[in-house]
């Protein structure tokens, strides 16, 4: 992508041209790893997984009332998506 200059003549030099371009690579860069970040914090989990997780943590979900529940995984929870076969869960 290059960038479109409104300079007025004689005050946009080549170093400037240059620092510019730098720029420009660096935000395309920087956007690239951001995306990276994003999908890194979704997690995919089978069913199973899911079923094995909770059994170890039953005894105390058992015990909680089902709003306080709710808030804790609204507290790192941001998208659940399951499609018939894997759960796919996006974290805070």
């Amino acid at each position: 992508m290059t960038p479109v200059y409104h300079i007025v003549a004689g005050l946009f030099t080549e170093q400037l041209k240059e620092r510019s371009e730098q720029l420009t690579k660096e935000k395309v860069r920087l956007e690239a790893r951001l995306e990276e970040a994003k999908k890194a914090a979704e997690t995919s989990f089978t069913k199973y997984q899911i079923m094995a997780g909770l059994q170890l943590i039953r005894e105390g979900i058992d015990i909680m009332k089902p709003t306080k529940l709710m808030s804790i995984f609204d507290g790192f929870i941001r998208e659940v998506q399951y499609d018939g076969e894997v759960l796919k869960i996006a974290v805070v």
